[in-house]
């Protein structure tokens, strides 16, 4: 990622599960580049758990009725 090599500390996306094979690809940035904040949202708080990669131990889920 060109941003982040010249600085870019936080990746923010929004509805991020209409993305195909989002959950791959949140991993892979996740466990590529450590030091990154990546932000995400998505409708529902259960894309976490039946997309194709496991992100259930990368997350904080936040719920606006938590």
């Amino acid at each position: 990622m060109d941003w982040y090599k010249q600085g870019g500390e936080v990746l923010l996306i929004d509805e991020v599960h209409k993305y195909p094979n989002w959950s791959r690809e949140l991993k892979n940035i996740y466990d590529g580049i450590p030091t990154l904040k990546l932000i995400f949202s998505s409708s529902s708080a259960l894309e976490i758990h039946h997309g194709q990669a496991d992100l259930s131990r990368r997350v904080i889920s936040y719920s606006q009725y938590s």
